[in-house]
């Protein structure tokens, strides 16, 4: 971005950053001999290594905080001159202050300069350059019913900047004894508007939003598909092949997900455009903060608090959080790792499901009884092998395997401990934790592989084949 400063032009957010890169020692090379990449640590921690999990703090036994305390106990036992800080990349992104335009760095060409533009959707942006057409990736949410497709909401593209860390949740109650209305919401983009639209009805979607699904008896089984679009001026015809562009860089242009839900179910839409971080979660704790305080001061205030507040601030937070805990780990990661991941973007749902009865049959309406979440993770942008050394030789798979296993183990782990954490719990399941259970009860564990499944297959386990 350029300004026109009294005679001169100057840079506000030079299109060139100012990095600052340390590269330290390989993480491999300072760790034991029985831990020569990450795939026999992190067999280890879900074998449930007693060594791995001691180093649990207050609980909290994820690789978050087991992984970088072993390291550092490593690193004083075997390497005492060597700290984890030492270890893999460092990047610093330098700030520069000016006190004077004049100091500002200046563009050394503009053109265009005579077109003025209201906004980044204004018609008039094509003037500057034809390419800037649809500049803004997009998400659109779809639920429907699996048993009829035919009850369906959706939402229509949405520009994800008008999403960032807005309260979006799904909200169902029960309206007689068939039926159960289920609502899609959209808080408002400010907290002093006041009107409600559908969506598609407010293009600028700065109301509070709401869809509506009535559910009957036929209906259980329901399905929240995702769609989103990047780069949306390119045509399909525009492939964007790593053996291409600058740096091999490769990029995702449309991403669909389905996740399934269920009659009764409360969800939270939760998504992290990158890093989730405490700045992006305090208001809506700040809700559930002042929620607790007023039912504190007087218990009949209970009857008037918002399902906004109450579920969608509740459920919205859980999920949040979890990002932003799988986002703390995720920068370490890299860090240890020489990563560097260029885009990412991940969204869930942290839900609280009613109860039910053996025949999953709702029990006590829509009270939400039992919390779980959903999450999953996509990069969307890479560039060489994903490292700070795209000249190492090593491909991206090749380069990104230690890093994936070390992450896949912590994106897990963080569910149980999101839940246990967030609503006061201690025996919340992930599968990581499944896994340790398994082990730790004497059940164990059955490894699986391309060349083993056929025969571990066709073995018995309390009278069934493991294929059955």
């Amino acid at each position: 971005m350029a300004a026109y400063i009294g005679t001169n032009w100057v840079h506000i957010f030079p299109w060139l950053k100012d990095y600052e890169i340390t590269e330290g020692f390989d993480l491999y090379d300072n760790m034991p001999t029985n831990y020569p990449n990450a795939y026999p640590w992190v067999r280890d921690y879900i074998y449930g290594n007693t060594n791995l999990m001691s180093l649990a703090v207050s609980g909290d036994n994820t690789p978050r905080v087991i992984f970088p305390a072993y390291l550092k106990q490593t690193l004083q036992q075997n390497h005492p001159g060597v700290s984890v800080d030492d270890l893999g990349v460092k990047i610093l992104n330098r700030r520069h202050y000016y006190s004077r335009w004049q100091d500002f760095p200046t563009p050394t060409a503009v053109t265009n300069v005579s077109t003025a533009i209201e906004n980044l959707t204004s018609s008039a942006i094509t003037n500057i350059s034809p390419t800037l057409t649809n500049v803004f990736d997009t998400l659109s949410v779809e639920i429907y019913s699996a048993n009829d497709p035919s009850k369906d909401i959706q939402t229509g593209d949405l520009r994800l900047c008008d999403l960032h860390d807005r309260e979006f949740y799904i909200y169902q109650t029960v309206t007689n004894s068939t039926q159960v209305l289920l609502n899609l919401v959209l808080l408002p983009y400010r907290t002093n508007i006041t009107t409600t639209a559908a969506f598609a009805n407010d293009t600028n979607l700065l109301s509070k939003e709401v869809l509506s699904l009535t559910l009957d008896q036929f209906d259980d089984q329901l399905n929240v598909r995702f769609r989103s679009h990047r780069h949306r001026a390119l045509t399909p015809a525009y492939a964007l092949d790593p053996n291409l562009p600058f740096l091999g860089y490769s990029g995702t242009e449309e991403m669909d997900v389905e996740r399934p839900l269920r009659k009764g179910d409360q969800a939270a839409i939760c998504m992290s455009y990158g890093q989730v971080t405490r700045a992006m979660l305090l208001p809506h704790a700040t809700d559930i903060w002042q929620m607790e305080a007023a039912v504190r001061a007087k218990a009949s205030n209970t009857n008037s608090v918002s399902p906004d507040v109450y579920e969608g601030a509740t459920m919205y937070l859980a999920g949040m959080t979890y990002y932003e805990k799988v986002g703390e780990f995720d920068q370490v990661n890299q860090n240890l790792h020489k990563i560097n991941t260029l885009s990412a973007w991940a969204i869930g749902l942290s839900k609280i499901s009613p109860a039910r009865d053996s025949s999953g049959s709702l029990t006590n309406g829509t009270d939400p009884v039992w919390p779980n979440v959903d999450m999953f993770f996509y990069e969307m942008a890479s560039v060489g092998n994903g490292t700070v050394r795209p000249d190492s030789g090593q491909t991206f798979q090749m380069a990104e395997d230690n890093y994936n296993l070390l992450a896949i183990a912590d994106i897990s782990a963080e569910e149980h401990q999101a839940i246990n954490r967030f609503y006061q719990q201690t025996n919340a399941v992930s599968t990581v934790r499944l896994l340790q259970l398994a082990q730790s009860s004497g059940a164990g564990i059955v490894p699986l592989n391309i060349n083993n499944y056929v025969a571990k297959g066709q073995t018995s386990y309390q009278g069934t084949p493991l294929q059955n």
